[in-house]
């Protein structure tokens, strides 16, 4: 009790090529917050990565817990150079690897879950076990695992402290092969955060020992859809798009359901309800609903203020975008600064909007000596709603 997680305000977010179009010479995105959180959005950068034919795109992201914090950079994939693991084994033996090679919802996930605990899972280790690597010489190599995880609510990790028990972060080694010894790359290093998203992890340095064998150790739910290794190069071709606009306003809440029945549920946008039955915050402000654009522009501690059922529509300026090269791709990545916080009875300062979070903080709640920023005028003029 009084513990709490440090936060990780930085994410880039992939945005797949054929999710995103540019019309009448802009890009448009809605972002909502269709759970019961305060959504504090303080920057958003949209970069577009153009890359070859029979290649993709990704940033090289994952949630780091005590393993160093990604770069978010773009790297590009040349398909054909893709190794995928010839086995996966995990405390049961081997399981079917062939569900590790698309992302089509078919996952390889815990073999026992903790009933009384969301999030969590019975100790478990996976083995992804690879006939070859790629050629380290000239280029760095990454191991790319495609997945998501049920994340815990506070209450829950009170109850798992309480049975003496911890949450823990997937521990991530490697080995030659089954007569070598297991060598640590991070304890409790990482994984894809929250919904289906790639984690992107740069083991140049393990596969030039003759790396083949890596393994994860955790007891979070933590489903993997695809898996493989490859030789990582820069984009050579990348355009950053100036916001042009951000209106915040009343947009509801998707539907939220599975199409396959299989977990992950998704979101659908054009399915929206009015309302839910959400708990607001019961003190504080939230930023006023209408033009927002100067609040997004830079991480300044000024940021626009989401609570349940809003929706930012952001257009970005799309005149100077390159033309497409034959047959090439345009991969999307939003570059996003911000916190969020959500009702559950044990999060830190739930019942309101406030304390605001801020860059220079130690944590949060933050502690009376951070050195909190002037923010009067910016409240004053811009969180003037309830939530």
């Amino acid at each position: 009790p009084g513990e709490f997680a440090p936060s990780e305000p930085t994410e880039v977010v992939r945005i797949a090529p054929e999710k995103l179009e540019t019309i009448d010479g802009v890009v448009r995105l809605s972002i909502m917050e269709p759970m019961q959180e305060i959504c504090y959005t303080d920057r958003l950068l949209l970069t577009a990565v153009d890359h070859p034919p029979a290649s993709d795109c990704y940033p090289e992201e994952y949630f780091p817990v005590q393993g160093p914090p990604p770069s978010g950079d773009p790297v590009v994939v040349d398909q054909s150079l893709r190794i995928f693991p010839n086995r996966v084994i995990d405390l049961d033996g081997e399981q079917d690897v062939s569900a590790l090679r698309e992302q089509d919802r078919t996952y390889i996930g815990p073999r026992a879950l903790v009933p009384e605990w969301v999030g969590y899972c019975a100790p478990q280790s996976w083995t992804f076990e690879f006939d070859e690597a790629p050629n380290v010489a000239s280029q760095r190599t990454a191991l790319f695992l495609d997945g998501w995880v049920e994340y815990p609510y506070s209450r829950v990790n009170f109850a798992a402290w309480q049975g003496e028990q911890r949450l823990s972060a997937p521990t991530i080694s490697w080995r030659r092969d089954e007569d070598s010894e297991w060598q640590l790359i991070g304890k409790e290093f990482g994984y894809p955060a929250g919904m289906p998203k790639t984690m992107v992890l740069d083991v140049t340095e393990a596969v030039a020992q003759g790396a083949r064998h890596f393994r994860f150790e955790s007891n979070l739910e933590l489903y993997w859809d695809q898996v493989f290794l490859a030789p990582i190069t820069d984009p050579a071709v990348t355009t950053e798009l100036a916001l042009k606009s951000a209106i915040l306003r009343d947009g509801g809440y998707p539907r939220e359901y599975s199409d396959d029945g299989k977990k992950p549920n998704t979101y659908h946008y054009e399915e929206r309800e009015p309302t839910l039955d959400y708990r607001a915050m019961e003190y504080g402000k939230v930023t006023r609903h209408g033009r927002v654009d100067e609040l997004l522009l830079e991480a300044d501690d000024r940021f626009v203020i989401l609570g349940g059922g809003d929706e930012l529509l952001v257009e970005f300026d799309a005149s100077k975008l390159p033309a497409l090269k034959p047959g090439w791709k345009r991969t999307w990545m939003l570059d996003t600064f911000g916190w969020c916080k959500d009702l559950d009875p044990l999060t830190a300062e739930r019942a309101g909007v406030g304390p605001l979070p801020f860059m220079n903080m130690s944590g949060y709640p933050p502690k009376a000596d951070d050195p909190a920023p002037d923010r009067l005028d910016y409240e004053k003029t811009w969180n003037t709603r309830s939530d």
